[in-house]
């Protein structure tokens, strides 16, 4: 007899938006500098933000992601906060 876990929410998030951890990855760095684009948060809000991220999806992704994450992460913020406060 199995053990099924019905409240595993990272995977079913995972498994329901991208099917795989890598795009989910990027799918939800492009949503969080968009949100904080579009709302003019300051970095230090945005990066709290995505310290967050980091410690609920730590036992997904490899440590090297987490450099991953905040290089990627700052540059999306960058280039998506000029373009929402542009329009």
């Amino acid at each position: 007899m199995s053990l099924e876990q019905p409240l595993k929410l990272q995977d079913l998030i995972i498994n329901t938006v991208s099917g795989n951890n890598t795009i989910f990855l990027f799918i939800a760095i492009i949503f969080f500098s968009a949100i904080a684009g579009k709302f003019q948060m300051p970095k230090s809000i945005f990066l709290t933000l995505m310290a967050v991220f980091v410690f609920i999806f730590y036992d997904i992704f490899p440590a090297l992601y987490i450099v991953v994450i905040v290089i990627i992460s700052i540059g999306a913020f960058y280039s998506l906060s000029k373009l929402f406060s542009k329009g």
